[in-house]
């Protein structure tokens, strides 16, 4: 009876020490995968400021240079219809632009 008692005693051990492992691991892949997260997150903000500064001087650009062929006003509003246009294109696609690629990450993220 006491033999028993021992195997079951270990078996019981054995059982936790599994639990505990897999709350460990998962623990460690929960941390692992936030950080990946965070990193393309914080990698996406760096990267959309930087964009966002080039196309703001690549404008300023563009304008100086119609507005030597034509008004300034007029350099001016062809810009600002060129980033409707950008905008429009943007709204019509962001299913394949951006809804898509993120879907994929996460997925791939949390499936992996």
């Amino acid at each position: 009876m006491a033999e028993k008692e021992s195997s079951l005693k270990t078996l019981w051990a054995e059982i936790r020490r599994y639990l505990e492992l897999n709350l460990e691991y998962a623990k460690l892949t929960g941390a692992e995968k936030i950080t990946i997260l965070l990193t393309a997150i914080a990698t996406a903000v760096v990267i959309g400021v930087l964009a966002i500064l080039i196309f703001f001087f690549f404008s300023i650009a563009c304008v100086h240079w119609l507005g030597d062929l034509m008004s300034m006003a007029l350099a001016y509003t062809i810009m600002a219809a060129v980033y409707a246009l950008v905008l429009v294109v943007f709204i019509v696609f962001r299913r394949e632009l951006l809804i898509n690629p993120v879907a994929k990450f996460i997925s791939r993220l949390i499936l992996r």
